[in-house]
């Protein structure tokens, strides 16, 4: 796969609040402008983005906005529809999906080149962190075509994700510079604070492969389920402490769910948080593009997160449905040759 042609335009979307609006927000965007100095970029008017180019004495193209202020997915809404090749996102693994989600929404071919700042930055979506900036080039990008799981909650889609979809209480935020866990049906609401995470399942929970149970019927010894597309199988490939996993480069394994015993999701644990949860109990339920995975029964306070964004609260009676979506979306980073190559000197 070739890196983007010479003159196309660029895109630039960057969430001001990523990390809790770290405050090396704007040397992070001045470094990355340095890297495009050569190529077609377009922001909207008024964003930190567009503010901090103009700084830098860039010559950029600046897209009118028809409000105020407007969130990653919107953004990049108005970037596709301003009719960008690409897009570059500047965030946590959140707002990259919220970016990949307006590029599907748009039907769009544009690619991605995510740029984590967040709080966990551990997704697919993410071609460079912040702290790699300085030796990013464009001429040593790559193509890799990523795949996501959807999510449908009464047969509607509430959408993709690239990282995980979590079934929680909580999700990952970063306040006064701290990682904490963060009460997601308090973000549904609008309200912003700390949670405590707990467990989701019950007695009553199930899950279902093509209409086959696949939860043993005494399901109380489960806390939560979590889901992922499987988009480098390779890493696991062979270890059989991973489970399923390590079957996945030989058997075309493109998701994965897990039921686990404690909660996993979590942002503060210790060494005797790991032993008090000893031994772990972990079931595997693999999947693929034909499949479809359904779970029910979860406990009332129980949320749909798709790659740590709070999107749709549960009742007990609700069944969510969850498909694997093949190469969803077009990212890049640097080749692997050139990332071997950093790395030797």
């Amino acid at each position: 796969m070739t890196p983007p042609h010479r003159g196309e335009r660029i895109g630039l979307v960057v969430n001001p609040s990523a990390a809790g609006g770290r405050s090396d927000l704007r040397d992070i965007l001045r470094r990355l402008l340095g890297r495009m100095q050569r190529e077609r970029l377009c922001v909207l008017d008024g964003t930190i983005e567009g503010v901090t180019a103009v700084d830098a004495g860039l010559s950029v193209e600046s897209i009118p906005i028809p409000r105020d202020s407007v969130n990653a997915y919107a953004a990049a809404q108005h970037l596709l529809r301003a009719g960008v090749s690409g897009l570059v996102g500047v965030g946590g693994d959140g707002t990259l999906c919220d970016i990949a989600s307006a590029v599907r929404s748009e039907a769009s071919d544009a690619w991605l080149l995510g740029v984590g700042i967040g709080s966990a930055n551990v997704g697919p979506l993410v071609g460079v962190r912040g702290e790699a900036l300085d030796t990013l080039r464009f001429d040593r990008l790559r193509e890799f075509p990523v795949h996501g799981i959807e999510a449908f909650v009464r047969e509607t889609s509430v959408g993709l994700a690239f990282n995980d979809v979590a079934f929680a209480t909580t999700y990952f935020g970063t306040r006064e510079g701290r990682r904490v866990d963060l009460d997601a049906v308090a973000k549904l609401m609008g309200e912003d604070r700390v949670g405590v995470p707990s467990p989701v399942c019950g007695a009553d929970t199930w899950i279902r492969k093509n209409g086959c149970p696949m939860l043993p019927a005494e399901t109380s010894s489960f806390a939560q389920i979590v889901a992922s597309p499987i988009n480098d199988p390779q890493t696991h490939a062979g270890l059989a402490v991973s489970g399923l996993l390590c079957w996945g480069p030989y058997v075309g394994l493109h998701a994965v769910l897990a039921a686990v015993s404690t909660v996993m999701i979590r942002t503060r644990l210790t060494a005797d948080d790991v032993a008090a949860v000893e031994p772990l109990q972990l079931m595997h339920v693999g999947f693929g593009d034909e499949d479809r995975v359904e779970v029910g029964g979860l406990q009332p306070n129980a949320v749909v997160i798709l790659d740590g964004n709070p999107t749709c609260r549960l009742t007990s009676t609700d069944v969510v449905t969850l498909r694997v979506r093949m190469n969803a979306l077009r990212t890049l980073r640097p080749s692997q040759a050139f990332m071997e190559q950093e790395e030797a000197e």
